[in-house]
Formats: structure tokens, C-alpha cells, sequence
């Protein structure tokens, strides 16, 4: 790597050109406590159409709902969503650089209407792109992502508690005994695992 020589015209960790920056993002599941959240290192060239990929791998998600992105009051989706709904623009031709420009701007990412999955995407940092940069990589994490249509929250905390309470009175009827059923032996909901969702990463981006 061909490193630059340093001068005082050209302080790139302080401002390099956005549209070809390093952001690093906290993505974090508003209302979870204990806290859901993921620190990712993402191009600020991608389109809000490719960070909801990248979010989708990064939270843990299954892109099998809507979603929406909101920042300074636009509101930003696909274009099946955007036909339907005339108040929001077309997640594929903005990028991130456009509506995150300084640190600590901040915007919402919405996963499922129904069960309203939001989490808050601050920017923490403006670095500059290496040549072996990655368009996306997960620096840590913290917390399992919920299930998919488990109920929101509050389902997911159920959840957590029937699958630690296996034994108890209460959860032996057929439906309990089924939510046990529904992880793997050992599941732990405070893991997450880096270097495999890097590995999905690297694979798709």
C-alpha cells in the first residue's frame, strides 16, 4: 500500500472526500434492553438500497418485510415501496454520503411495518478508503437479533424467557414446548458472531 506524505493540506482522517469515505456507523435496535447494536465500517458510496443489504446481514434479519429509511424528515424505500406509498423517495439513487455528512448525523432504518423494527444508525466517524477496504465489515456487535415475526419486543422477551425456563409450570403446554425448539442447544441471546457475518459479507459485497 502506497502510503501519502504527510502535509497540512491534506488531513484525510479528518475530512476525507465523502463520496469516497470510510463511515463508521453504531446501528442500534431502539428499546432493546439488554442492547442490540452492531459498530460497521461501510462506504459512504453505497446507495441506501445496498445498506439495507448490508444492514439485513449485519443486524441478522431475513429481508422478508418492508422497510424504510428516515433522515431530516425524507423518508427513503424500494421502488415496489415507493409506488404505493407517494411520500417516500427511491432508496436506490441516493447514497449514504448524501444524508449522512458530518459526524454524529443520525437516521432511522425501519425493518417490518408491522412489528417495527427500528433502529437509530449514528455516524460515529469519517475515515478514508484503503485500496483492500471491504464495502462493508462489522468491527463488533453485541445481541442476538430477535426472530422474525416473533412479536415485536415484548414477543421477543417472552421468547427469552420461556427458552430459559424450560422447566417451568407454566410453559409446558404443546406451544411453549415448541418455542424451545426454535434455536439451537446452547443458543445464547447476548452472542454475536463477528467473523461469521463478516465472512456473509465478504461473500455478498
Amino acid at each position: 500500500m502506497i502510503m501519502a506524505k504527510p502535509s497540512h493540506k491534506n488531513s484525510t482522517a479528518k475530512s476525507p472526500s465523502k463520496n469516497n469515505a470510510l463511515y463508521q456507523l453504531k446501528v442500534s435496535l431502539v428499546g432493546a434492553k439488554p442492547a442490540i447494536w452492531r459498530r460497521v465500517n461501510v462506504q459512504s458510496k453505497l446507495t441506501l438500497a445496498q445498506l439495507h443489504e448490508v444492514l439485513q446481514v449485519v443486524m441478522g434479519w431475513e429481508d422478508c418485510h418492508l422497510h424504510s429509511f428516515t433522515v431530516q424528515g425524507q423518508t427513503f424505500s424500494d421502488a415496489d415501496t415507493c409506488e404505493n406509498i407517494e411520500a417516500f423517495r427511491d432508496e436506490s439513487k441516493v447514497t449514504l454520503a448524501e444524508v449522512l455528512q458530518q459526524v454524529k448525523d443520525q437516521m432511522s432504518y425501519e425493518y417490518d411495518f408491522g412489528e417495527g423494527w427500528e433502529h437509530l444508525i449514528i455516524l460515529e466517524k469519517i475515515l478514508p478508503v484503503t485500496l483492500s477496504q471491504p464495502l462493508a465489515e462489522v468491527l463488533v456487535g453485541e445481541g442476538a437479533c430477535p426472530l422474525e415475526d416473533i412479536g415485536g419486543l415484548d414477543g421477543w422477551y417472552y421468547f427469552l424467557d420461556v427458552i430459559a425456563h424450560p422447566d417451568s409450570e407454566e410453559y409446558q403446554d404443546e406451544e411453549h414446548q415448541q418455542m424451545c425448539e426454535w434455536v439451537e442447544e446452547g443458543f445464547n441471546p447476548r452472542f454475536y458472531d463477528v467473523k461469521a457475518v463478516n465472512g456473509v459479507l465478504k461473500k455478498g459485497f
